[in-house]
Formats: C-alpha cells, sequence, structure tokens
C-alpha cells in the first residue's frame, strides 16, 4: 500500500493532533536537550537532523530558530502551559533539574519537523 503524498489542512490537523506525534515529539525535545550543544542553532540543527536525517540549509535553519523564538515568547508570556506541551501531564516526567519551558518549546519545533511532508513521506 502507498500513501499519497499530500500537504492538505486535514493531514496536518490529524497528525498535529495525533497522540503518538505528540509523544514522539515530546520524546524528541528531551533528546534534543539531552544530546545538542545547548544553542539555539546547535538544538535546531541536531532536531532538523533526527526528523530528515540530512543538515538544514541556511535558511532552513533561519526558520527553524525563529519559530523557536516565537513558541518560547509564547509560553513566557503564558498563552501556553509548558508543563501540558512538555509532557509533564504524562508519565515521562523530565528530571527535576530540566527547564520545564524549553522542553515544552522544543516540542512545538518537534512537533513541526514531524509533520513536514519530507519526514512523513520518503520521497
Amino acid at each position: 500500500m502507498r500513501r499519497v503524498r499530500s500537504n492538505t489542512p486535514l493531514q496536518a490537523l490529524t497528525l498535529l493532533n495525533d497522540a503518538v506525534f505528540v509523544e514522539a515529539a515530546q520524546a524528541l525535545a528531551r533528546r534534543v536537550l539531552d544530546e545538542a550543544l545547548a544553542t539555539e542553532e546547535g538544538r535546531a540543527r541536531h532536531l532538523f537532523r533526527l526528523c530528515l536525517t540530512r543538515p538544514p540549509d541556511a535558511g532552513e535553519l533561519r526558520t527553524v530558530t525563529d519559530f523557536y523564538r516565537r513558541q518560547r515568547r509564547r509560553f513566557r508570556s503564558g498563552e501556553l502551559a509548558a508543563p501540558l506541551i512538555g509532557g509533564l501531564s504524562c508519565s515521562h516526567l523530565p528530571p527535576a533539574e530540566r527547564d520545564v519551558e524549553e522542553l515544552a518549546v522544543w516540542t512545538t519545533v518537534a512537533r513541526v519537523l514531524l509533520n513536514l511532508d519530507e519526514t512523513i513521506t520518503k520521497e
């Protein structure tokens, strides 16, 4: 069976709200915080490579880091609930010393990269 390539809003909503994709994004965020350089660019590059198996070009890196900064502002303003998005409502609690807000921000970035057509299809 072959999945037809699509970037429709319905596909995006289905994947972004699927519990498995949310948990995968939370796990990727934890992995990025544990393994990558402690800079926005270092973490973005690592996450990009984990999702797409290739390094980002300059424009892609800029897009990911800009998105990261916008999401960080949303969490700091209280618009989004970091414990819920970062996975603290689940049984996968991060270590106590981990920044819950940072985990939540990288979870949102991971959700976007996991939802890319290039990540979903193998073409």
